[in-house]
């Protein structure tokens, strides 16, 4: 199967210069839908790929991405192990839960299982609403564009209490990548609204723009920073 532009850089190793010299079809596009997009044929990346990098020099990097690949999936069985765990003592006491920043036997893991129901968490769900609805806006080719929020100095207990799991302080039900936890989640799950809340309108264009059903959060614990994007649709 042919391969667009975003999967071919990953796949094969490539950048957009790369790209460039290769031979690609082309499907969708038009007026109003954006430029078309470029599709590229395995074979032609693979040549590039040994091109770019050599042979011993490609094998490396999919040997690489194979031992990546196994310690997610190492990482992702461990998180949904500690789900079972977490749920299975559903609301019981958890002090033995540790804070990744702060180490075993601090306060803030005693509290954990009250800070979902904390006015901080809600007022800080009603700011990153706000603050995503602003975000809101088209793009060049005149579709909704992609958004995304930063907020610094937030705490491990917080993340876990806006992903519905306060009792884990200790963030073993996520599953770490790089620097950051990664999680998808529904958008009215997360600000906790209906839709007409994800709205923002624009009345110069007589439309709307709101936020997409699927919405990505990550948490950086060295940073404390929360980041929080997804996508537009557009609403009449």
């Amino acid at each position: 199967d042919f391969l667009s532009s975003k999967e071919a850089k990953q796949e094969y190793f490539l950048d957009a210069r790369d790209l460039k010299e290769l031979p690609y079809e082309s499907l969708g596009g038009g007026i109003g839908c954006g430029a078309p997009y470029k599709l590229y044929d395995p074979c032609d990346l693979k040549r590039a790929a040994i091109a770019k990098w050599g042979v011993e020099g490609f094998q490396k990097k999919l040997a690489a991405r194979v031992k990546r690949l196994e310690n997610k999936r190492k990482k992702e069985e461990a998180a949904e192990k500690a789900k079972k765990e977490l749920n299975s003592r559903g609301n019981g006491n958890n002090e033995e839960n540790t804070d990744p920043q702060q180490g075993p036997n601090n306060k803030r893991a005693k509290t954990a299982t009250t800070t979902n129901n904390d006015a901080d968490i809600q007022k800080l769900r009603k700011s990153l609403l706000r603050l995503a609805k602003r975000n809101l806006k088209f793009s060049y080719s005149g579709g909704p564009d992609k958004w995304r929020v930063e907020v610094p100095a937030t705490s491990a207990e917080h993340f876990a209490a806006l992903m519905g799991r306060p009792q884990d302080v200790a963030l073993k039900t996520f599953v770490k990548e790089g620097a950051y936890y990664s999680e998808f989640a529904n958008a009215h799950t997360f600000f906790q609204c209906d839709g007409k809340e994800l709205v923002r309108f624009f009345s110069r264009e007589g439309v709307g723009i709101c936020i997409g059903e699927d919405i990505t959060v990550k948490f950086k614990p060295s940073t404390m920073d929360l980041i929080v994007s997804g996508y537009g649709e557009i609403a009449m």
